[in-house]
């Protein structure tokens, strides 16, 4: 029954994400309204974020009706601000399809993003962001950009990527340290050894059933699942989920699930790729970055399963495609 109501929910999901291209693609007015509604919300949200991480952690517990304490948040934000990476492009393609105050406020939300996935130190989330900065260089070189455009992003990107790594090792080195001693695919420095942890069991569980997985949405209720996480005791071996969508399909649904979402992730990627080659359209180009950001930094986060981050990439990229050969609105 758990799998049964993963399953139909994210096909609900997919209908209604639909629905929502629709209706966006056939009234470009209710577009710019949604887009314009998208802009305000994300700036108040934002701005009651960065206050609860740097100035007013007390807003944070007096909004869930805690009281007003001064209790540290810790990676209380974190969640929210990997929304960024569906948040940001959108963001992106609001500020180019409108103007005046509103492509302002777009910005300014925009930065504030930034600034909470850099204080809440989301390392899923900069993962999918250098991802999303190779992919738009990519998709800039194949849809025949301009040489100059394309190799200052090429470079830019290069320093990104080089500088975080380098930030990783000089802030995460000492981890290696404290880990326990084991033959690890990846440094723990750049991916920590909880996670490759529990991705090595998960792996074990995806080896009994490799065809058709043990069920989708099941994982955290394995045998064993919930024994103490070597290393960190105050852990589960599978917490709630694989915190890797491909290793989550893989188990859950096996190497014939995993195929067919491979299959059409791969699939939308090349079709928007195509498009944008065509089009030279922001709203693709858009659609491109919140793809990869979310199919990137999904390799680190949440579980695929998640009924409010499925949504909020198939409204994402929904808003993206609707009128992406429209011109930025004039108030």
């Amino acid at each position: 029954m758990r799998s049964l109501e993963a399953t139909l929910r994210t096909g609900m999901f997919i209908a209604i994400g639909t629905m929502i291209y629709a209706g966006l693609r056939d009234d470009p007015k209710l577009l710019d309204l949604s887009l314009r509604a998208f802009i305000g919300t994300s700036f108040v949200c934002l701005i009651i974020a960065v206050l609860e991480s740097t100035a007013l952690p007390q807003l944070y517990w007096a909004l869930r009706l805690k009281g007003w304490m001064s209790y540290p948040l810790k990676t209380a934000l974190k969640g929210f601000s990997s929304l960024a990476v569906i948040s940001i492009p959108l963001l992106g393609y609001a500020a180019w399809r409108t103007c005046g105050y509103w492509r302002h406020a777009a910005i300014l939300t925009i930065i504030a993003s930034a600034f909470l996935i850099w204080d809440t130190s989301n390392r899923a989330a900069i993962a999918g962001f250098l991802a999303m900065s190779v992919a738009l260089t990519g998709s800039m070189f194949f849809g025949r950009g301009q040489r100059k455009y394309v190799l200052v992003s090429a470079l830019c990107t290069a320093v990104l990527v080089a500088g975080v790594f380098v930030w990783l090792n000089m802030s995460r080195g000492f981890l290696s340290e404290v880990a326990p001693p084991a033959d690890r695919l990846f440094p723990v420095w750049l991916v920590d050894f909880e996670r490759q942890t529990i991705w090595e069991h998960t792996l074990k569980i995806a080896d009994q059933a490799p065809w058709f997985g043990i069920g989708a949405n099941t994982i955290n209720f394995t045998p064993g699942a919930n024994a103490p996480l070597p290393g960190n005791e105050q852990l589960h071996i599978i917490p709630a989920h694989p915190h890797n969508w491909v290793m989550e399909i893989l188990a859950e649904t096996g190497i014939l699930g995993l195929s067919a979402l491979l299959t059409t992730v791969i699939s939308l990627a090349f079709h928007l790729l195509r498009r944008f080659r065509t089009s030279q359209s922001v709203g693709i180009f858009c659609a491109i970055a919140i793809l990869i950001g979310y199919s990137v930094s999904g390799l680190f986060n949440f579980s695929y399963w998640s009924a409010w981050w499925q949504v909020s990439f198939l409204i994402g990229i929904s808003m993206c495609l609707a009128r992406h050969e429209e011109p930025a609105v004039r108030d």
